[in-house]
């Protein structure tokens, strides 16, 4: 199977198997080239990226502030179950004392 991949290879006419090791390197070197043309900019992006994230998360830290303060005035009053709880038990305290009223 390799000599009919060989063969067929042989066949098209753009390809010229390299002839020396100098051949090769220099395809290899080409190819490398060309690869790393692509992401020549990849230092560029990396640290576009690490301000990006830098400013989400000092936007994020704004964000916890904000929902901290917002959130305070919320602790200072009674909760609606202890408001609840509470008028229950005065009603059930006042029903107490008329019953022992009685």
């Amino acid at each position: 199977m390799s000599e009919q991949q060989t063969e067929a290879q042989a066949d098209k006419p753009g390809f010229k198997p390299p002839a020396t090791q100098a051949d090769l390197d220099r395809i290899i070197a080409e190819r490398l080239n060309r690869e790393c043309a692509k992401y020549a900019d990849y230092q560029d992006l990396r640290k576009k990226a690490e301000q990006f994230d830098q400013l989400q998360e000092s936007q994020k830290t704004e964000l916890e502030k904000a929902i901290a303060r917002a959130e305070t005035p919320n602790k200072l009053l009674p909760s609606s179950s202890n408001r609840f709880n509470s008028g229950c038990g005065l009603e059930a305290a006042g029903r107490e004392r008329t019953r022992r009223a009685s």
